[in-house]
């Protein structure tokens, strides 16, 4: 079954940002607001209509314009262009995935399950490697290394090729961690902990 599911794609531009519609769907477009002074950035918030395999529970921008990662109820992580359509699809085990991220290059994708953290390909959608949840992660700048947080406050630098673990700390608050954000160009996490 194909999903279809409306996008708003939103940015700082002077100009209304190109909608295209991918699998023949209905184009839904709005117009841009009419300037009255010289053109400046303004914000603008496209639609746009996709027709997906399958029912997005999760999405993430991907490393072109116009591109996107879906997680789907199905299990699966989508890399989709707009205008271009369907990139790749790669089944990732037993649960929908809930959390998505693309690499700085492009070159890797982080998929999060409830129970794991999955790198792909980012050309083909191939599974590299597995690992234990993160409650947060993030790729660094230049997309070699993978900073996760997980739930018992483990901070761990990961090899993006591979998955192998090149340094680990532990946050000196011993709570769980039950939300985490992070910044990789500075290298600052920040943990919310659960209290009790």
């Amino acid at each position: 079954m194909r999903w279809i599911t409306r996008l708003l794609i939103g940015g700082l531009c002077a100009a209304p940002l190109a909608t295209a519609v991918a699998d023949d769907a209905p184009q839904a477009k709005q117009p841009a607001p009419a300037a009255k002074t010289a053109p400046r950035a303004q914000a603008t918030l496209e639609a746009v209509l996709l027709k997906t395999p399958g029912a997005p529970v999760a999405v993430a921008p991907g490393h072109a314009p116009g591109e996107f990662l879906f997680g789907t109820r199905e299990k699966r992580v989508v890399r989709f262009a707009v205008g271009r359509g369907l990139a790749w699809q790669s089944d990732v085990g037993e649960l929908p995935v809930d959390r998505l991220a693309m690499g700085p290059d492009g070159k890797r994708a982080l998929a999060s399950t409830a129970r794991e953290l999955i790198a792909l390909a980012g050309a083909d959608g191939t599974i590299l490697w597995r690992a234990k949840r993160a409650v947060a992660f993030a790729f660094s700048p230049d997309g070699t290394q993978v900073f996760t947080v997980s739930k018992k406050g483990a901070l761990a630098v990961l090899d993006a090729a591979t998955g192998a673990q090149a340094t680990t700390r532990q946050a000196a608050d011993k709570r769980e961690v039950v939300l985490a954000s992070m910044h990789a160009a500075s290298g600052l996490a920040v943990l919310g902990v659960a209290d009790g």
